[in-house]
């Protein structure tokens, strides 16, 4: 009996043992799992010190800019930088307005002079990128304190082509390219006016010289296919706009 007791006991402390040297193994399984990670690759993600250098390389810069601008229609990003403007009055008198006339825009007449009708600066005007300033009769400066110079882009798609016209009614896509132009005099004295001179046309007087009633030349002035421009008692030319 006593024999087989200590038989007994003898194989329980294999079996104990057993466990244990198993119970070894899996720790140092689960060990090796967690903890070796010395050839694990590097992380892709971007330390604080590269991003901070990648942001500050992409930072803006702004520089002071000074435009003068006659008669016609300027784009925010393409004609001008996009930006905030002090505008003055330069000569001539007339009118000045943005497309976005009444969330940081204007609307306004302006000559040199202040009067009754007339302002002289405007302050504060803002124009953010896609928003059209037009200038009619007069000529203005803009003064920016800081403005991004080259986030301007070209005029895409502009189908235009040089073509001179006198006295009459053209439609465009038929007896001209639709597109963007300047409208420059060539001859004579007169009216030229578009049926979408509030979308992107013009009403105008234009003649030999600038004087409180004619313009010599109105800028980027866009006809859409069908659109109609009136021409009376002057000869002018159409020069695609860049």
């Amino acid at each position: 009996m006593e024999g087989n007791e200590k038989t007994k006991k003898k194989g329980g402390c294999l079996k104990f043992g057993g466990i244990a040297l198993v119970a070894i193994i899996a720790i140092g399984i689960i060990g090796s799992v967690l903890g070796g990670n010395d050839n694990k690759p590097a992380s892709n993600t971007p330390s604080k010190a590269s991003t901070s250098s990648t942001q500050e390389s992409k930072a803006t810069t702004l520089e002071p800019y000074s435009i003068s601008l006659s008669s016609g229609h300027y784009t925010a990003g393409i004609d001008i930088p996009a930006g905030t403007y002090n505008v003055t009055a330069v000569n001539g008198a007339g009118n000045v307005s943005s497309t976005n006339m009444y969330s940081g825009g204007m609307n306004s007449i302006m000559a040199p002079k202040a009067d009754d009708l007339h302002i002289a600066e405007f302050k504060n005007l803002k124009l953010p990128e896609g928003e059209t300033l037009s200038v009619s009769g007069v000529t203005i400066k803009l003064d920016s304190d800081g403005v991004d110079k080259s986030n301007i882009s070209e005029r895409a798609g502009n189908t235009a082509k040089e073509i001179t016209l006198s006295d009459g009614n053209y439609t465009a896509g038929k007896d001209f390219e639709s597109g963007t132009y300047d409208i420059s005099w060539v001859k004579g004295s007169g009216n030229v006016a578009s049926d979408n001179m509030f979308a992107g046309g013009l009403n105008v007087i234009i003649g030999e010289k600038e004087d409180s009633l004619h313009i010599t030349k109105f800028e980027n002035a866009s006809f859409e296919k069908d659109n109609t421009l009136t021409i009376s008692g002057v000869t002018i030319k159409l020069i695609p706009s860049k």
